[in-house]
């Protein structure tokens, strides 16, 4: 009986300096390799400090790794030490205690493959009635500063955009995109970012509101939050610089011209109208946008895609050889719904020569096309010496494969051609091409 006594005694002490212990060297040592082994580098602490009833403290914090160097001054919680379990199983209903008090102090981040770095990182999270209060600051070397603010409403234990309710301020000058964003949007969004943004929603209800300015990219968004459905009040209006990266990424899956440019002489506007935007958070797959216009004016192309198909297709020995060409463009209307992008007529002016057009359909879930090219009776002319084809004709030829590698039936092509040389009547079978936007701008 003693002997039990003595072995609870002992065990109830163990747990009671449990937390001490493991702020000795040697329970810093396994701390350590937890967070090392999740973070996949090299981790060092001055002191940690753990108490069963809180405060927790980290001092002088350091994680390297190949893709982030960071480093902390000081992290303090007023968490007790069972609510870690409780993160571990996802359930964050201790945050609704209104002692819970979360502090970063002089945070510095650098990601050497993108030379962006962050200093003065300083955050702070607070539990007050109305829910967590949040704010995190943190600036750069050339300047640029960041500054986010809150309140995230008291249902977060089961938080969903149904039933969400924030207040949230962002304010980014002259900012790193990276960390905060993928680094496959940044072609997208430029290296360096000035943004605000402010969200207001009441249990699922309420607006978001966005300026947002890079070397890429502007445009300003003025939406409305349904229970998770993103809805415009305004029309969205995006300017892009066209780069050869920004080309690269823009053009690599929903490419209704299959070429890739390298500069073009006016930024590139899309214009996104307000009705029929539906955007379901969380299911993309499900995204609407009715009748989107792109204008892009002239632009200067390297010679591939369906641009070296038309080439080869119209045997102009000026420019087979030519790795890169203009092109101008008409302005051309688009459509998502259903997994489903639909482009009306775009046509396209190539090196003052050759006048081509594509239309028709893009899987995006398979990533597969039902395109169609038309060549135009001025083209034809100009390449076959063709006579007698009707007014506005189009030799119509399908397009299929994926976006980034396009199909044409050469064989068919050239027979098609060949029949037109041979019997210039058989070009009043062909069936009726969607309309063009005229008049063209190189007629203008």
């Amino acid at each position: 009986m003693k002997k039990s006594l003595f072995s609870l005694a002992l065990l109830l002490l163990l747990i009671f300096f449990l937390p001490t212990i493991v702020s000795t060297t040697y329970g810093k040592q396994l701390v350590i390799e937890l967070l090392a082994k999740a973070s996949h580098g090299k981790v060092s602490i001055k002191t940690l400090r753990l108490r069963w009833l809180g405060p927790q403290k980290i001092e002088n914090l350091q994680i390297t790794s190949p893709t982030l160097h960071l480093s902390i001054d000081e992290i303090e919680t007023s968490l007790k030490l069972w609510n870690f379990l409780a993160l571990q199983k996802a359930d964050l209903s201790f945050l609704l205690h209104k002692e819970v008090h979360f502090d970063i102090k002089n945070g510095n981040l650098l990601v050497p493959l993108e030379k962006a770095s962050i200093e003065n990182i300083r955050g702070n999270i607070d539990t007050t009635a109305d829910g967590l209060k949040v704010s995190l600051s943190a600036k750069n070397k050339e300047g640029g500063s960041l500054k986010a603010e809150g309140v995230i409403g008291a249902a977060i234990p089961s938080m969903t955009w149904e039933n969400l309710t924030c207040n949230l301020f962002l304010r980014l000058h002259d900012f790193p995109a990276l960390p905060f964003f993928p680094k496959g949007l940044l072609p997208l969004l430029g290296d360096q970012i000035d943004m605000s943004a402010t969200m207001k929603i009441e249990k699922g209800f309420g607006s978001l509101y966005v300026i947002y300015t890079s070397s890429t990219t502007k445009t300003l968004i003025d939406a409305y939050l349904n229970k998770g459905l993103l809805t415009l009040q305004s029309p969205i209006t995006l300017s892009l610089h066209l780069t050869h990266k920004l080309s690269r990424y823009l053009l690599k899956d929903i490419n209704p011209f299959f070429f890739l440019a390298i500069s073009a002489d006016h930024p590139i506007l899309l214009d996104i109208p307000k009705e029929g935007f539906n955007l379901p958070l969380g299911q993309l797959e499900n995204f609407e946008m009715e009748n989107a216009k792109i204008d892009m004016g002239k632009v200067q192309c390297l010679n591939g895609g369906i641009l070296a198909l038309a080439v080869a297709l119209l045997k102009n020995p000026r420019l087979i050889s030519v790795k890169e060409m203009q092109v101008w463009f008409t302005p051309f209307s688009f459509s998502i719904k259903g997994g489903l992008l639909t482009s009306k007529r775009l046509d396209m002016l190539i090196a003052d020569s050759l006048h081509i057009a594509t239309w028709g359909k893009i899987n995006l879930q398979e990533n597969q096309l039902h395109m169609t090219l038309g060549i135009t009776k001025e083209t034809l002319q100009h390449a076959f010496n063709l006579k007698g084809l009707p007014p506005n004709y189009l030799l119509q030829i399908p397009i299929k494969g994926k976006p980034n590698h396009p199909k044409i039936d050469g064989a068919e092509a050239a027979a098609r051609i060949a029949t037109l040389l041979a019997l210039p009547t058989s070009a009043q079978h062909e069936k009726k091409a969607p309309n063009p936007i005229t008049p063209f701008p190189w007629e203008k």
